[in-house]
């Protein structure tokens, strides 16, 4: 009853699964290794695209870019 919210729920750590399994394998990774230094060419690598396809493949599937998305799991 005395409990009150302290972030909004977009802080929250919400499972987001694509049906992709390229985005499914980067988050997966993501949420394993939040807490290093992640690069947009790692993770472009290891789904074997390009940095720009992946950037933009990355975006439409999860409507987010990549830094945001990092930063959205880090707070969570």
């Amino acid at each position: 009853e005395e409990a009150r919210v302290l972030s909004s729920s977009s802080f929250a750590k919400i499972q987001q699964h694509s049906d992709s399994r390229r985005v499914q394998k980067v988050q997966d990774y993501i949420n394993q290794h939040y807490k290093e230094e992640i690069r947009l060419n790692q993770l472009a690598d290891m789904v074997g695209m390009t940095e720009v396809s992946f950037s933009r493949f990355f975006k439409l599937r999860t409507g987010k870019n990549l830094s945001d998305y990092i930063i959205d799991i880090r707070l969570g």
